[in-house]
């Protein structure tokens, strides 16, 4: 079976989500594990949201480091050096 072709994406879900707490619940309830892996995924509660004609935007961050995952050490110090390094955060978030 041949490769698809890599595709050139700009964004990424970070998987942060701001949503309103009642309606978490209620697309919670509508979310369906009726795929291959017989998953349940958080991301449907987007696709849920825009059937139930809800407003769905995305927010684009101008420094990936700021909503970045850490998996391993040299990360998680990035992630502390970009901290540190900040003029935003409070001194008890870089000390």
């Amino acid at each position: 079976m041949p490769q698809s072709p890599k595709k050139n994406v700009g964004e990424i879900n970070t998987g942060i989500y701001c949503v309103n707490t009642p309606y978490l619940f209620t697309a919670l309830k509508k979310v369906k594990n009726d795929n291959a892996q017989k998953e349940y995924y958080l991301t449907d509660i987007v696709e849920i949201a825009r059937r139930d004609s809800l407003i769905v935007s995305s927010y684009l961050v101008h420094n990936y480091i700021e909503v970045m995952g850490i998996n391993d050490r040299e990360q998680l110090e990035q992630a502390a050096n970009y901290l540190a390094e900040s003029k935003t955060f409070p001194d008890y978030l870089t000390s």
